[in-house]
């Protein structure tokens, strides 16, 4: 009795009821707008499933969900179709090759043919899986895929075709919303003292602490070597009297 409790424990862990696959404890979630193929590539962001895949390091045998606000599906194309190179965030996009790929039917999986964008490396990727995962609540369906690892550099997975926000401006769920730059522009704020000093426009408040603590020290300067001064304009302007009686 315990070694077919110790077999039956060893089965439920290796295989997966197909509705428990839907469960967020047996999938991994990827969000990264990159992955569009709306997005253009970029050699400081590039993406790299072979060099880091998925972003998390290694593809483990388990199912992967894209979810992300430019969208949550591998894009399909058709043959005569084909996806440009420098899409998606990487040199090497690789996408499903064929119409209508995606399972349509709530618990159903199918498996499709991978392909990237330079046609000298897409013979070389296996076919996916996928699943799709019926809706829950207010949450709509969505699709899970069982990725393999990419087999050369420059190859990344696209997901999605929404248009991403450009860097430095976030998503707040609804739509990009644009934040100024540090030292992009510069604008006068006045300071607790009445004196105006220049700071940024997306300054903090360290940096006013700062910029007030500048323009009181140039304040207490300035009152130093104030008397010095109009001294020294008293005394030229007295030598500049007797210069003129003198003359006369």
């Amino acid at each position: 009795m315990p070694h077919r409790l110790t077999v039956i424990a060893v089965l439920n862990c290796i295989w997966v009821i197909p509705g428990q696959r839907c469960d967020k404890a047996y999938y991994t979630t990827i969000d990264d707008p990159r992955r569009s193929t709306k997005s253009e590539f970029d050699y400081k962001s590039e993406l790299c499933d072979f060099c880091n895949p998925l972003g998390v390091g290694k593809i483990e045998d388990r199912w992967y969900r894209f979810d992300s606000y430019v969208g949550n599906k591998i894009p399909e194309r058709a043959g005569n179709d084909p996806l440009d190179p420098y899409k998606c965030g990487a040199i090497n996009p690789v996408y499903i090759e064929g119409l209508d790929s995606h399972p349509t039917k709530d618990n159903e999986t199918t498996r499709a043919s991978l392909r990237s964008a330079l046609s000298a490396a897409w013979r070389k990727i296996p076919s996916i899986l996928i699943y799709k995962c019926p809706a829950q609540g207010t949450e709509q369906g969505y699709f899970l895929y069982q990725p393999i690892a990419l087999p050369e550099q420059g190859m990344a997975y696209c997901a999605g075709e929404g248009v991403p926000c450009n860097r430095g401006s976030p998503w707040n769920g609804s739509a990009c919303i644009s934040l100024p730059l540090l030292g992009s522009s510069l604008q006068e704020k006045q300071t607790e003292s009445g004196r105006s000093c220049p700071v940024t426009t997306c300054v903090t408040p360290l940096i006013v602490s700062i910029c007030g603590v500048v323009g009181a020290i140039t304040g207490v300067i300035a009152a130093i070597f104030k008397p010095c001064s109009e001294k020294k304009r008293t005394d030229s302007n007295a030598l500049a009297e007797r210069k003129t009686e003198s003359s006369v």
